[in-house]
């Protein structure tokens, strides 16, 4: 959660630099010292929305999304993010609310789509766990959006805030529907926004917060490579190192 809170912390601040120099200009260090500190207490409050915590400072900051743009996407890499050994920054959602993982438009269209979130409860324990729900989503415009429910079943978050652990949902990318139309034509950054989504949504009867540090997103994961897609149209062949005949083969076998 490091990387997606980054973003937020920058207005924070600013407003630590502003005040030091107007306090600065008043030269009363007693002063100075104490609005500081009030600002930086300030900056340590819950929210009643999702937001982030940095663990080591305790300070938080409220977590926004916007569509335009696909300012908030997040870049895809060729091999898994190194996970943390303990957590240094957590989001945190409270009953009711949600946390929008924007993954651009490289979701591709078949195969299975990996999602792992390391959590747990935050705070005190209820008597009934948090519950933790996956969607999708995408807004291509003001007029264009869809939110479709992925899990068919909520997850029950068990684990304590200081031993968080790995949940995971499995999803065939064939079963998401509807797609967002414009993901192959637009460019990032334009509108229509060709991004898409995933939100994490604390679904929970009780009152129970929920804590996440760390979000992985894999796909396609493919139970068998190559897929059967990929098999049905380049069959086994003992001509395979013969590129002109097994072309043959290949055409002549559609």
């Amino acid at each position: 959660m490091q990387a997606a809170a980054a973003r937020h912390w920058p207005e924070q601040e600013q407003q630590i630099a502003e005040l030091n120099k107007q306090l600065k200009k008043d030269g009363d260090k007693q002063k100075h010292q104490k609005e500081l500190d009030q600002l930086i207490e300030r900056f340590r409050q819950p929210h009643n929305n999702t937001y982030y915590r940095d663990l080591q400072s305790g300070r938080t900051v409220r977590s926004s999304w916007q569509y335009y743009g696909a300012k908030y996407a997040h870049a895809p890499t060729t091999t898994p993010t190194e996970i943390p050994a303990k957590a240094t920054h957590v989001a945190i959602i409270p009953r009711g609310q949600f946390l929008i993982i924007e993954l651009g438009n490289q979701i591709p269209p078949e195969g299975t789509l990996r999602v792992r979130v390391r959590a747990a409860q935050s705070g005190q324990s209820s008597p009934t766990p948090p519950s933790l729900r996956l969607e999708f989503g995408w807004r291509a415009s003001n007029d264009s959006r869809a939110l479709i429910r992925l899990s068919e079943h909520d997850l029950e978050i068990t684990a304590k805030s200081e031993s968080l652990q790995f949940y995971q949902w499995e999803i065939p990318l064939g079963n998401i529907y509807p797609r967002n139309s414009v993901r192959t034509t637009a460019k990032m950054g334009a509108t229509p926004n060709p991004s898409e989504y995933i939100r994490l949504s604390n679904s929970s009867v009780s009152q129970g917060e929920i804590q996440i540090d760390h979000v992985e997103i894999t796909g396609p994961v493919h139970s068998q490579w190559p897929p059967q897609s990929h098999n049905r149209i380049f069959i086994d062949s003992p001509n395979r190192s013969d590129e002109p005949l097994y072309a043959k083969e290949v055409l002549e076998h559609l």
